[in-house]
This record gives structure tokens, sequence and C-alpha cells, in this order.
């Protein structure tokens, strides 16, 4: 899938005249300072990221009070493929019933609305209520929430200038390639060798003198806080067995 525009409406610098902005396979946004270029990466990552809205997020006009409700609306539409893409080159996600034609013989796409209304509240921040739903139906389009769960497979790797690229890159690289790990179909013997073989790498770290004393310290403190024989025992474990899935047992000692 891919992000192929992104319609905002009211959020920061753009205001309650709706802005849309299409997505090549590769684009460049190119502006002065202050012309919303960061808006736009926010914006998505308002959708789909970790960014938490504040009232500052929300466009207001300069004859308004401050105390009037405040929203916004950011619309993302996302195309899976061409109708004439070779089937075997790209693969159909989860929430395809979200899938919308709006004549025969086109390419199915998804539109996601995002929403969030401020209201003064009892502190000075006010509330914020967000809201995200898939749009389908065409014209007369119905709003459909989003689940969680559809919602947590769609990630926003978002690199200020002023961090470090190299700690974001590999931090969001470890977590796409413990993703794409845990999809793969583990054979029974497989799971097994590989149990195996971490158990013996446990034991063999276990063994060395200054793991064994740093082990017993930590297990000896541990003890002091938990009583319970199901927690009482801490270990050190060097190898984990968690890319096979939450069904399949963790080696322990």
């Amino acid at each position: 899938m891919k992000l192929t525009s992104l319609e905002i409406c009211n959020f920061r610098s753009f205001g309650p005249e709706v802005k849309a902005i299409y997505f090549d396979e590769f684009t460049g946004i190119i502006g002065h300072n202050s012309a919303g270029k960061t808006t736009i990466l926010n914006a998505i990552n308002a959708m789909f990221g970790n960014l938490k809205l504040r009232k500052s997020d929300f466009h207001t006009e300069d004859t308004e009070t401050g105390n009037e409700p405040l929203s916004l609306q950011i619309k993302a539409k996302f195309e899976f493929f061409n109708v004439d893409d070779d089937p075997n080159n790209y693969s159909i996600p989860s929430f395809f019933q979200s899938f919308t034609i709006t004549k025969p013989g086109e390419a199915p796409y998804t539109e996601i609305l995002f929403e969030a209304l401020w209201q003064q509240g009892n502190t000075p921040n006010g509330v914020i209520e967000t809201s995200l739903n898939y749009l389908v139906g065409g014209e007369a389009e119905s709003r459909i929430p989003m689940p969680m769960l559809d919602r947590s497979k769609i990630d926003v790797i978002y690199i200020p200038a002023i961090r470090n690229p190299y700690d974001q890159l590999s931090n969001a690289s470890g977590t796409i390639l413990w993703r794409l790990l845990k999809q793969l179909n583990w054979k029974e013997e497989d799971k097994a060798q590989i149990s195996e073989k971490i158990k013996a790498l446990d034991e063999a770290i276990s063994a060395q003198e200054g793991i064994s004393l740093l082990e017993q310290t930590i297990s000896k403190q541990w003890k002091t806080y938990h009583t319970d024989s199901r927690f009482a025992e801490a270990s050190l474990k060097f190898g984990s067995t968690d890319l096979f899935g939450k069904d399949f047992k963790k080696i322990r000692s």
C-alpha cells in the first residue's frame, strides 16, 4: 500500500480551507521557513504516529476569543496496486473490507479520516477528543471506526533534522525486522533446534565466573522484593524465542 494523497484542514498553519497534497513514489517538499513542510509530516504523524495533540495544534483565526470549540480534520488516501500490475507482485492488507472502488475495473483504495475536537475543560489545556475512521461508500460515504489492530499495522518513521538519524533508523529498522520475523511460518523441528541452541548459549554465558556472580547478586536482591515462589527466582537470559509468537513457550531455567 502507498499513501497517495493527504487533505489537511485546520491543523496548525493549515486553515479552514482544505488543502490537498499528492504523493508520488518519491516526493520532496520544498518551501521557505514556516511554509508548512514539517506540518505536513506531523499531520501524518498525528494520524498514525505518537504525536499527542495540544490546543496549539488547532488552527485559530485572530477574531476568535480562545474559548470556542476547535476542530481539525486530516484525510489520507491509500492505494494498493494498479489494475495492470502482476498479481504476484503485491499483497492485500488485512483491512481490505474498507476498500472502495468507484468504477468497474478500477484499482481499489482506502480513505482514512482523522478528526479531533478541542473544548474548554477544567484545566487550561482543555479536553481533546479524537477519532479515526474508514470512509466507505463513495459519494454517500459513511464512517466505520478503524480498530486499534488495524491502526497498529501502519507505522510512521519520522526523523526530525535536529536528531541523530542513525539512532532513529536503528530503532525503527529493529522493530520492522522483528515484525517480519514473527510472520514467518516456523517449522516445529526448527523451533526445537533453535530453542536447544539458545538454551546452550544461556548455559555457556551463565557459566562464566563474572556472569555467574552478577546473576547470584541480582537473584539475591530480587528475593527481597518478591517472596512469591512464582516470581522469587531471577536469572539472566541472553537469547529469546519470542520471534516464534506468543503461543510458543519460552525457555526458562
